[in-house]
């Protein structure tokens, strides 16, 4: 079989570059029609860029944090973090809003929250997915039992921390601890979202 693509090297013959620019454009096509693209090709399309993606750090009335259990290998070959525990969070379609993002969260993992409210803006290193990610981290109070089921509620102090996704572990917990001491010193129930 001929090869079609030289991965080896950087320089682009023509026929490489008509099937590139014709993968591209289909790339292109999926997102402005919001269709998802195959696992696969979504973790090697983000690995290009830089990505935007949206973090929930969802919390019940008892101070309670809602965390998901990621697929393993076997479920998802293309799983960048099998059997690691995460946030509920998405990547950023190319023309989709933060709002949007609320709505897919709501459908794809299963939850419902009402007043989201950012609290940190947080830059990745680049890791197992490439490149860097702007993350926007939103707390927001739950307002039905989230539906995931590979998702369970965790006290904060009980967080299995050498199981979260790196970046959550050292960039959203950090700043879910920051927000909630800002409440305490502020004299505010920290382990509630407070009203807006």
């Amino acid at each position: 079989m001929a090869v079609l693509i030289n991965r080896r090297t950087t320089a682009w013959t023509d026929g490489e570059l008509k099937i590139a620019l014709d993968v591209l454009q289909k790339i292109e096509r999926c997102q402005n029609k919001g269709v998802y693209l195959p696992g696969e090709l979504f973790e090697g399309h983000i690995r290009t860029h830089k990505r935007n993606s949206t973090e929930l750090i969802l919390m019940n009335e008892d101070g309670h944090v809602f965390l998901v259990l990621r697929p393993n290998k076997e479920e998802v070959p293309s799983e960048p973090y099998p059997g690691e525990l995460h946030f509920p969070g998405v990547t950023h379609g190319r023309m989709e809003t933060t709002e949007q993002t609320f709505e897919r969260l709501r459908k794809r993992e299963g939850v419902t929250f009402k007043d989201p409210i950012l609290i940190a803006l947080r830059e990745t290193k680049p890791g197992r997915r490439g490149g860097r990610c702007l993350m926007q981290i939103f707390v927001a109070q739950a307002t039905d039992q989230p539906t995931n089921p590979r998702g369970a509620w965790h006290s904060i102090p009980d967080i299995p921390r050498s199981k979260l996704v790196a970046s959550h572990r050292t960039l959203i917990l950090p700043a879910l601890t920051a927000y909630l001491e800002s409440k305490l010193n502020l004299g505010i129930d920290a382990y509630r979202t407070p009203p807006k």
